[in-house]
């Protein structure tokens, strides 16, 4: 059953499945979001907030873009 509102689940069972290219055109901000979240992770819990910051804000910065992005062109 596909999500009618982000594609964010077809995006991800797309992805599961190895078909990059559709999980991208379901959900452009997937695969940003899934290394933000990895840095996050590496960011608090083995670098302990000592580098790699300026990345971590790129990082959110592209993800809330896309975001809004596919949001805007779903309201079209």
């Amino acid at each position: 059953m596909n999500c009618p509102g982000c594609g964010l689940q077809t995006a991800i069972i797309a992805l599961l499945h190895g078909d990059l290219w559709v999980s991208i055109k379901s959900y452009p901000a997937l695969l940003p979001v899934i290394l933000t979240l990895i840095w996050t992770f590496l960011y608090f819990l083995v670098f302990k907030k000592k580098k790699g910051e300026i990345f971590l804000l790129v990082l959110l910065l592209l993800d809330f873009i896309l975001i809004m992005g596919n949001w805007i062109c779903g309201l079209c």
